[in-house]
């Protein structure tokens, strides 16, 4: 049966799937849980177009106020060449109101949300960065089975050396679906990043300031990168590199540490898995590692027998783009 004809009851409340005008109410109870002040804008862009299909599940009460929410958005992972659907949860909560919190309905919601988008020929992987309380959530829940702490890269944002122009621009996004195919046997696991990824994710909504970079020799494309400047530091969503001359890797780096500088931003971060041939450049050009700060770690939930989670969360790049905290 199709997700779109699924709901079931739990006591008063009805739990089905995303409707279209469900978005008003979502962006509401998401702005009240969050202290935040999105728009619907935001909500379309990280959510897709109208007309495709979107993993969303709520729950409503009797005056059909949305008071539970889980959320999914797609992303394509390679594992050693095979392709699967994998969704990392966004946007989750459940509001605080006695008959809600009392009678477990945002555990339903969850649980609905599995039955109805995950397994195998549907979502094989859901993957995420929990701080402490939510992994703890997750475990007592018996989901989290595999995860680790992410690894933090940094490095200060002094001035660089000169370098000559890095900036790419939209119409060089269709580079990046050649680099992809020349260097995705890198990285064993990793989600495909392709220029429609990029578009959507970080061009589709134009309140995100993201800046794009590229370091080419050649005409052929060795490093790129996506980053962006929010208070005292340049957040790397996205480095990527066809690990042949550390030079390129230097020069795309190079010019986020003096866009940092000039925004009188203290340092750079990103997020890359330790053990990788990116790792062994970064720390080759003095960037220091550690675990995230607040705790946040890869924590991974499969749905497909064909998916080893203990392999892939050893062999799984990841980046800060990954998660939607940037």
């Amino acid at each position: 049966m199709s997700s779109k004809h699924l709901s079931t009851r739990h006591g008063d409340f009805e739990i089905r799937p995303y409707r279209p005008g469900d978005e008003v109410q979502i962006t509401v109870g998401f702005n009240r849980v969050f202290g935040r002040t999105r728009g619907i804008a935001e909500w379309r862009a990280k959510f897709g177009n109208v007309g495709l299909e979107r993993r969303i599940m709520v729950a409503v009460d009797r005056d059909a106020k949305i008071v539970a929410h889980y959320a999914a958005t797609d992303a394509t992972l390679e594992i050693e060449g095979t392709r699967f659907l994998a969704g990392q949860p966004v946007d989750v909560y459940s509001i605080r109101r006695p008959d809600v919190v009392m009678s477990g309905l945002f555990a339903k919601t969850t649980d609905f949300f599995f039955e109805a988008f995950c397994g195998a020929g549907k979502i094989a992987l859901l993957y995420g960065f929990p701080g402490d309380r939510a992994l703890r959530f997750g475990q007592l829940r018996n989901r989290y089975k595999h995860f680790k702490p992410v690894t933090v890269w940094t490095r200060p944002a002094a001035p660089a050396p000169p370098v000559r122009r890095l900036f790419g621009n939209r119409r060089e996004l269709g580079q990046i679906d050649m680099f992809w195919k020349r260097t995705a046997h890198l990285s064993p696991a990793a989600n495909r990043r392709d220029h429609l990824r990029l578009q959507r994710r970080y061009f589709g909504d134009r309140s995100q300031p993201y800046k794009f970079v590229t370091h080419a020799r050649g005409g052929l494309l060795q490093a790129w990168a996506i980053f962006r400047v929010k208070g005292d530091t340049a957040y790397i969503a996205e480095l990527m590199w066809d690990g042949e001359d550390l030079r390129s890797l230097e020069a795309v780096t190079g010019r986020i540490q003096l866009e940092a500088a000039l925004a009188n931003a203290a340092g750079l971060e990103l997020w890359s898995p330790p053990g990788t041939y990116l790792a062994a450049g970064l720390s080759s050009l003095g960037w220091k590692s550690d675990r995230h700060p607040g705790g946040a770690s890869l924590a991974l939930m499969g749905f497909d027998p064909a998916i080893d989670e203990a392999w892939l969360l050893d062999n799984l790049f990841y980046s800060m783009g990954d998660s939607d905290l940037v």
